[in-house]
Parts: C-alpha cells; sequence; structure tokens
C-alpha cells in the first residue's frame, strides 16, 4: 500500500472518529462541564486535520491532477473540495462564540452535517473504485 493512501486512510478514520466523538461528548450548553477528554480529543481531531489537509495537498498535485486531465468521476472530486474546504472554514468559525447562522442551524451544527457528508462522499467514491475495478477484471477474464 502506497504511503499516500495509509496516511489518507489514518487522517480520515482519525479525523471522523474524533469528530463523532466530539459532537457526542459536547454539552449543548456552553456554561455546562464539559467532558474530562474534550481536550485531549480537540487536539487530536486538530492533529488529524493537520495531516488530513497535508494529505489533501498531496492527493491535489498527484491523484486529482491525474483524474482530472482524464476527465474520471469530476462530480465525486468537485463535491470532495468543496465540502473540505465547507470544512476548513466552518471549523474555524468554531473557535468562536456560539453565534448562529439562523434561529435554527449553529456554526456546530454545520461542521457536522459537512463532516457526515464528507464521510458520506468519500464511501461512494471508494465504492465507485472498487465496483469499477472489480468490472473491469470481470471484462479482462471473460
Amino acid at each position: 500500500m502506497k504511503w499516500s493512501r495509509i496516511l489518507l486512510w489514518l487522517s480520515v478514520l482519525g479525523v471522523a472518529a474524533t469528530g463523532v466523538a466530539l459532537y457526542l461528548l459536547t454539552p449543548e450548553d456552553e456554561w455546562a462541564i464539559p467532558h474530562p477528554l474534550n481536550g485531549t480529543l480537540r487536539m487530536a481531531h486538530g492533529w488529524f486535520m493537520l495531516l488530513a489537509l497535508l494529505v489533501l495537498g498531496a492527493f491535489l498535485s498527484e491523484h486529482v491532477r491525474k483524474k482530472w486531465r482524464k476527465l474520471a468521476k469530476h462530480p465525486d472530486g468537485v463535491a470532495h473540495l468543496i465540502v473540505w474546504f465547507g470544512l476548513i472554514i466552518s471549523g474555524g468559525f468554531l473557535y468562536y462564540p456560539s453565534e448562529t447562522l439562523s434561529a435554527f442551524i449553529t456554526m456546530k451544527a454545520v461542521h457536522w452535517y459537512l463532516g457526515l457528508g464528507l464521510i458520506a462522499i468519500f464511501i461512494i467514491h471508494l465504492g465507485r473504485y472498487y465496483l469499477g475495478k472489480q468490472t473491469s477484471v470481470k471484462s479482462r477474464t471473460h
């Protein structure tokens, strides 16, 4: 397995696991006492995100550039980039007081749903890759 794939899996799984844990363990009220692991989880989430951004940069220069020339899976790639940039921006806004975008949604919710969207897009992208790989192997054998 290439180093870039290992780092990709490590960063995506780390960001996803710590993000879910933070969402579930963070109190709804700003004045409530946070979970004892809250600080550790935030730090781990930040480090995994730093790794993910480095991997994203490597993938932009290698993987995305090659696939873009072949006109392969453009909707997946564009969706990935939009959600990544949305997560980066909404993650930065999480450090400010809990001001709401409207009366119904907070920046925490925006960040959470973008994170879930990224996981879904990642799974769809990998599923298409592996399904395409299986069909190409079948077509060669028949």
